[in-house]
Formats: structure tokens, sequence, C-alpha cells
């Protein structure tokens, strides 16, 4: 199941599963449509953000800039606060 991290403005948001991050477009109800999976690193989504041309808040640098480098280590984190 895919888990809402943070938004990065009112048209996109940053989503998880237990396989990687996704970059999302906020859709109709609520839904959310990925754009982009990234199973590496934060490189990956500041690349798909200059790519689309997505421009985010400063509170999603913030969140962003605080997740930590690799996908893998944000799962270790995650399972590891349950």
């Amino acid at each position: 199941m895919n888990r809402h991290l943070f938004d990065f403005n009112d048209k996109f948001a940053l989503l998880a599963d237990n396989q990687q991050w996704l970059v999302c477009r906020k859709g109709k109800k609520g839904r959310y449509d990925p754009i982009a999976f990234i199973g590496s690193n934060k490189l990956i989504i500041e690349r798909v953000l200059r790519e689309k041309d997505i421009d985010i808040t400063q509170e999603a640098r913030e969140k962003l800039d605080d997740l930590p480098f690799k996908f893998r280590e944000f799962l270790e984190e995650r399972d590891g606060a349950k």
C-alpha cells in the first residue's frame, strides 16, 4: 500500500511503498497517479523534479532534505519506527 509522505505543491506529492519512492500527480477524488518510480536515492527524485519542471514549497524542500539518502535507508528507518 502506498504511504503519502508529503506534498511537493498543490499538484504533486511524494509517496512510498515497500519498493520505491513515487513522485505522483494529484488526480481527482484524492487519487495519486505515479509519474516516476525511484528505488535508488534522493538525487533521482531531484532529477525528476527538475526534468518535470515541478516547483516545490519550502516546507517540501525541508522534508525532502530530511529524507535518508538511499531508499533502503528510508525503509530501515520506517520499519524500525514500527
